[in-house]
């Protein structure tokens, strides 16, 4: 016991550690605030609890997050290969199209009708034939 009491008092002479240091929380006008240094009567110390890190959880979370990082950019670049090879076979596909004369605007020759939109008109193709007259304008004879 007697070995117990000079530890004892050593520890309650000792300035707490600096993480622990007491803050105030003032009330002044209405408005609070928190600070190291009481500035009067309406300053009340707070109870903090300051919980230091575990240096292997830290280690942990590092390295999972080096992990995470490395797994996802992985992913992000084998997406990049998948639509860069998607890309490159649409482009060879649109090459060996036109080498054959199988363009987008189609050849009759090949069996593929021009659109109107191919022709440059926009909306409703041009009609094929003439329309017929309208019935009032039909003489006896089925002329105009």
């Amino acid at each position: 016991m007697k070995a117990a009491l000079p530890i004892l008092l050593a520890a309650l002479a000792a300035p707490p550690p600096a993480a622990a240091e007491t803050v105030f929380r003032c009330t002044e006008n209405g408005k609070t605030t928190f600070t190291e240094i009481a500035h009067g009567p309406a300053c009340q110390p707070m109870d903090l609890k300051v919980i230091e890190a575990d240096p292997r959880e830290a280690t942990r979370q590092n390295r999972e997050t080096r992990l995470w990082n490395e797994q996802r950019e992985s992913q992000v670049q084998r997406m990049l290969d998948r639509e860069s090879s998607t890309e490159t076979q649409r482009r060879k596909s649109e090459l060996e199209a036109l080498s054959t004369g199988r363009g987008r605007r189609g050849d009759s020759r090949h069996g593929y009708a021009r659109s109107g939109l191919d022709r440059g008109v926009s909306g409703i193709s041009k009609p094929t034939q003439s329309p017929a007259p309208a019935p009032d304008r039909i003489g006896s004879d089925g002329r105009k």
